[in-house]
């Protein structure tokens, strides 16, 4: 059988996936509302503003009353500083902490489809034929299965039949089965051991990413941090009574802010099960070996070039290039302009040598 990580003996591509840039803003303020985050705390943003909105009231109470100045923080500002570089500790700490998760999640797909794509290439230089096959097949299962694995699932062995460790255990037997023959050579014994270890490596990270799935972030720190930034925002109105009318949106923009933050904390840390970017394990384990992952990205460049207008040479790094560039010629050109003149001023004001023979 003609070595395919893909089964199809054809290369295929990955998609270079899109990347945001600073020139994406226009699009990220219009999209604004249909944010996942945004929906996702969106409770927590109507429950400030209803409470912002009766501090307001009771701020204007008190100005009828006499007893509060108008334009005064019913709060001393000193309160909030004081806890804003512990919150904003708190914040870094928990979104770095999610934020290595999903990165861990991430590696631990593409380190176990390395191990994959060995052990479907190493099987092929010394296994019969039907073992490759046998091994092919689990090696098939296996994404589908590990997926449902790691979505707790409970139809996941009626769906795909096996658990993960299951089918990397059966692989495991069937190298040792076909190890045992006492005709092999030495160099597919070494080929067996390398398998084995792959298979051995293979159970290692499933169990990391199980890992990920069953075990949080510490609990302490979530509950703290959420405590402490809810107390926060709830004193932020107190403080922000000068702002009269506008002051409860204020309180809004700020509380979307910082809880936004919090919550992408919450939705990437488990990566498997995240419910804004998963990390996609069964798509990214039956992807086919000899894409060109720079191919979509040639390609993409190539059509923005021809879809620009006649006259437009380059894109806007281009034009900020040529920019400096002239501008660099015209201060280079005006200080050799300026160094010709003071030469010519030198010559005129220098004395002029007597000619030869002259007498007083």
């Amino acid at each position: 059988t003609p070595f395919s990580f893909s089964g199809t003996g054809r290369a295929a591509r990955l998609g270079v996936v899109e990347r945001y840039t600073s020139e994406d803003w226009q699009r990220h303020l219009k999209n604004i509302m249909s944010s996942q985050i945004l929906r996702r705390i969106s409770s927590h943003l109507t429950f400030n503003f209803i409470f912002a909105l009766m501090v307001n009231m009771v701020a204007r109470v008190l100005v009828s009353l006499g007893s509060v100045r108008p334009r005064t923080p019913l709060l001393p500002p000193t309160l909030l500083t004081a806890f804003a570089t512990a919150q904003g500790l708190l914040l870094i700490f928990r979104t770095t902490a999610a934020y290595d998760r999903w990165w861990a999640g991430h590696r631990c797909v593409r380190l176990l489809r390395q191990h994959m794509q060995q052990i479907r290439r190493l099987s092929r230089q010394w296994m019969p034929p039907e073992d490759v096959q046998s091994v092919d097949a689990l090696l098939n299962a296996l994404p589908g299965s590990l997926e449902a694995f790691l979505s707790g699932e409970h139809g996941a062995g009626y769906l795909y039949g096996r658990d993960p460790r299951a089918i990397l255990a059966d692989i495991g037997e069937a190298v040792g089965r076909c190890g045992g023959n006492p005709d092999l050579t030495t160099i597919a014994v070494y080929t067996a051991d390398r398998m084995q270890g792959h298979v051995t490596g293979a159970l290692d990270v499933v169990e990391e990413m199980a890992q990920l799935t069953t075990v949080p972030v510490a609990r302490n720190y979530s509950r703290h941090t959420s405590r402490f930034l809810s107390l926060w925002l709830l004193l932020l109105p107190f403080l922000l009574v000068d702002m009269g009318h506008f002051m409860p949106f204020a309180v809004v923009v700020v509380s979307w802010a910082l809880l936004g933050i919090e919550e992408i904390g919450h939705a990437i840390e488990d990566p498997f099960n995240s419910p804004t970017d998963p990390v996609e394990v069964q798509e990214i384990l039956e992807l086919p070996a000899g894409w060109d992952p720079m191919a979509d990205r040639r390609a993409a460049l190539s059509r923005k070039r021809q879809e620009q207008p006649k006259g437009h040479e380059g894109d806007q790094t281009s034009s900020r290039f040529f920019f400096w560039l002239s501008l660099r010629q015209r201060w280079m050109s005006r200080t050799q302009k300026e160094a010709l003149q003071g030469t010519s001023q030198a010559d005129e004001s220098a004395p002029r040598a007597a000619p030869a023979g002259s007498t007083r």
